[in-house]
């Protein structure tokens, strides 16, 4: 029988790892056209990396601290990447002084084939400086004070813009600290995971094509160009030889409907079984769950199909660590019809801290807000969500009713909303189950998997389908 009970989480120190997501694609001519558009993108883990230039003294901090000085930044290469920065310095508190500081580099992002990224317009850098002590190794930028005891001071500054969530930082290891090799194991390291960053693309403008009969070269033909800042559906067809003259072609009437429709839940459950890092046994921590979901137009223009990902870290060391991704169609247009626009949200996802395999808890009394906002591993549901339960920007602690749990055979299956997007109403999920978590086959039993994931309406442009035919030869002579 299965039984329903709320959940809480007590205030813990987690790790994750995800994939670049894009959050939002472009998929309006208007969009396409129209200069700068954002795009938002969640970053893999940056690391864990472990410096192994000695500047001083031996390999061994000793229990001497260290004190750990570490910042990330955000670079755009080439107006084509987007680039992290990292840098970590230790250094032991008392004689002999051990030593170490290093650098690296990791793309997070690369453009789309014709754009250009012409700006970051959120978080671009974060800092910590502290001296590290045992079991503070996990913190989010302003949570390190809190980690230290409320100490404030200058030995526990920070700066952080937006760019970072939560830093993984080990000082000491209690035996050699300062590694000899780029194997972090055991090893004075940093890892960072960062909140979606959002930046601008620009679609760069075509050239003028000239466009000929098939077979007549001698056919001075007419010079295409691309619409410039227009929002229409057009082209300008203008003779060779006068360039101002442009003829504006246009589509016909658009015989296109916005229809609110039921996308399929999808139902089936889905394990992944690729095994990145440590072993297949979170054991109790954590694990940390992301999992995402993208909507999009299938290329026939027929159904949509939710492209799913899904990934789950231990939270503490040997940091075991799975991912997948998959494609189910969730719609299919009615005959005749094809899907040309997306009109509602296309894109949901999630995160949280997944409790131990068969633990239940009920805490009476509980600050909802706090312990829902801890749970989802200090992210806030954004107002659209609010807005698509039926809540208002005030009421997040109502939010918690909606974040369950139940027991399945055995398994903590765990109902919790989307945090941004409304595409997905409910994802279901579990992490730990109590015993092996990470599967090594196709069966899904009393495995870390997704059990059902729920979606809110959407809304789509339909056309029929000799109307998309038309407007599709208008946008050939692109």
């Amino acid at each position: 029988m299965e039984k329903i009970f709320s959940l809480f989480i007590a205030l813990g120190f987690v790790t994750m790892t995800v994939a670049q997501q894009p959050i939002r694609r472009l998929n309006t001519l208007a969009e396409m056209t129209s200069g700068d558009s954002i795009v938002q993108f969640m970053p893999s883990t940056i690391g864990p990396y472990c410096p192994n230039k000695l500047l001083g003294g031996d390999r061994e901090f000793n229990g001497h601290g260290p004190e750990i000085y570490a910042w990330i930044k955000l670079n755009i290469v080439n107006k084509r990447m987007v680039e992290a920065e990292v840098f970590m310095h230790a250094r032991e508190t008392v004689a002999d002084w051990s030593e170490t500081q290093g650098t690296w580099k990791k793309i997070l992002y690369t453009a789309p084939a014709g754009y250009e990224i012409t700006g970051i317009v959120s978080g671009k850098y974060s800092e910590v400086k502290y001296i590290s002590r045992p079991g503070v190794n996990a913190f989010s930028p302003a949570g390190l004070v809190q980690a230290l005891g409320n100490v404030h001071g200058a030995n526990v500054p920070f700066k952080d813009d937006g760019l970072v969530t939560r830093w993984n930082i080990v000082g000491d290891t209690g035996g050699d600290d300062i590694s000899t090799d780029d194997n972090c194991n055991d090893d004075a390291q940093v890892a960072i995971q960062m909140n979606p960053v959002k930046i601008k693309l620009k679609k760069l403008q075509r050239a003028n094509r000239v466009v000929r009969a098939a077979g007549d070269n001698n056919n001075d033909g007419v010079i295409v160009a691309p619409p410039a800042n227009r929002t229409e559906d057009t082209v300008i067809v203008t003779p060779p030889g006068n360039k101002t003259n442009g003829v504006i072609v246009t589509s016909p009437a658009s015989s296109s409907s916005v229809i609110t429709i039921k996308l399929e839940d999808i139902t089936q459950s889905l394990c992944p079984k690729r095994l990145i890092r440590g072993d297949r046994e979170f054991d109790g921590h954590g694990p940390k769950i992301r999992s995402g979901v993208s909507l999009r137009i299938s290329p026939d223009k027929t159904s949509l199909l939710a492209d799913i990902n899904f990934f789950a870290e231990e939270t503490t060391p040997d940091w075991s660590y799975t991912k997948g991704n998959w494609t189910k169609v969730v719609y299919k247009a009615p005959p005749g019809k094809k899907i040309t626009a997306i009109v509602s949200d296309n894109n949901s996802y999630t995160q949280f801290i997944s409790p131990p395999g068969g633990f239940q808890f009920l805490v009476p009394g509980t600050d909802d807000a706090k312990a829902l906002y801890t749970f989802l591993d200090y992210t806030d549901i954004k107002s659209a969500v609010l807005k698509a339960f039926g809540y208002g920007p005030e009421e997040k602690s109502a939010l918690s009713a909606l974040v369950k749990g139940a027991i399945d055979n055995g398994n903590t299956v765990v109902q919790v909303p989307s945090v941004d997007g409304a595409l997905v109403k409910f994802f279901h999920i579990v992490g730990d189950t109590g015993g092996p978590d990470i599967s090594d086959d196709d069966n899904c039993n009393d495995d870390t998997r997704i059990v059902k994931i729920e979606f809110f309406p959407a809304k789509i442009k339909l056309e029929n389908i000799n109307s998309v035919k038309i407007s599709n030869k208008i946008r050939d002579l692109r």
